[in-house]
């Protein structure tokens, strides 16, 4: 991996299908990187996040992270259990950018 990163959280913009790509040491990293991505969408476009969807990951259902979006106004969706489809458009870009990495360590 790349200085140790080991996961990465993709963020995908469902109007415009723009996808962010953030490689972290550690699944936990996500709220810190979801919180630079929030900043980073309000200082480039003006606008807050309004809505976001997630499967079930431990990493998306801290308390840290559920308090800090109710704080910021965020609704979060999540997935059904089993149900990877229902965040087809991720799941999609992490099978693609796996299959990326893979030729790029090898």
């Amino acid at each position: 991996s790349f200085g140790g990163r080991k996961y990465f959280l993709t963020i995908v913009d469902n109007h415009s299908r723009f996808g962010y790509v953030y490689l972290l040491k550690d699944k936990f990293e996500s709220f810190q990187a979801f919180k630079y991505f929030a900043t980073l969408i309000y200082n480039q476009h003006g606008v807050n996040i309004a809505r976001i969807q997630s499967d079930r990951g431990g990493e998306f259902m801290s308390q840290q992270f559920q308090d800090w979006m109710r704080k910021k106004g965020i609704k979060h969706q999540t997935s059904a259990p089993y149900t990877p489809a229902q965040n087809g458009v991720a799941e999609r870009r992490n099978g693609i950018l796996q299959t990326m990495m893979r030729c790029l360590l090898d």
